[in-house]
């Protein structure tokens, strides 16, 4: 499960959070950066976790910053960055 701050479409921190099938957090980690926002979430067959956040620029396009800039995070079963990817 990823959870990105929840009062805006952006923010500076995503939680990234493991559970059993019961519901018990076996690990948690916050992903902080520049403004950003998950854009999607995918499980592999392994139990690796890819992420991939868009990250926001100075510039703005209306009340909200443009997003141009994607990055791919892939963690494995234990929750441990394996890459970025630009």
């Amino acid at each position: 499960m990823v959870i990105p701050d929840l009062g805006s479409s952006y923010s500076r921190n995503a939680l990234v959070i493991k559970t059993d099938s019961l519901g018990n957090i076996q690990w948690q980690k916050n992903l902080v950066g520049l403004l950003m926002m998950v854009a999607a979430v995918n499980v592999a067959k392994d139990g690796n976790l890819f992420v991939m956040l868009t990250y926001a620029y100075s510039q703005q396009i209306g009340t909200e910053p443009s997003f141009s800039k994607l990055n791919m995070i892939k963690m494995d079963i234990s929750g441990n960055v394996i890459w970025i990817k630009d």
